[in-house]
């Protein structure tokens, strides 16, 4: 699992810094070898939340890509699928 955390740190002062949103970011375990399947979930204080699953994924292509895929049109989900999201919501919601 991945999780990615965005803190607002005012003037760059780090007493002031908060966290404003966050991301988890699962491997569904569907995919074998340098593909990946992966499932996500995100919120930020301004309660923009989204989920989604990233089919067929090149591991190689890093982290930062991965992420940019979640942000970008999902794909749609399978019910099988939704549970999986259920629960990084869950895990991301402290559950």
């Amino acid at each position: 699992m991945i999780r990615v955390k965005v803190e607002l740190v005012p003037f760059g002062n780090e007493d002031g810094a908060r966290e404003i949103a966050q991301m988890i970011i699962a491997n569904d375990g569907t995919a074998l070898g340098d593909i990946g399947n992966y499932g996500f979930a995100y919120s930020s204080d301004r309660h923009d939340e989204g989920d989604g699953v990233v089919k067929n994924f090149g591991r190689d292509e890093g982290i930062w890509k991965l992420i940019s895929k979640c942000l970008e049109n999902p794909e749609g989900m399978t019910p099988e699928e939704e549970d999986f999201i259920d629960i990084l919501w869950d895990r991301m919601n402290g559950d």
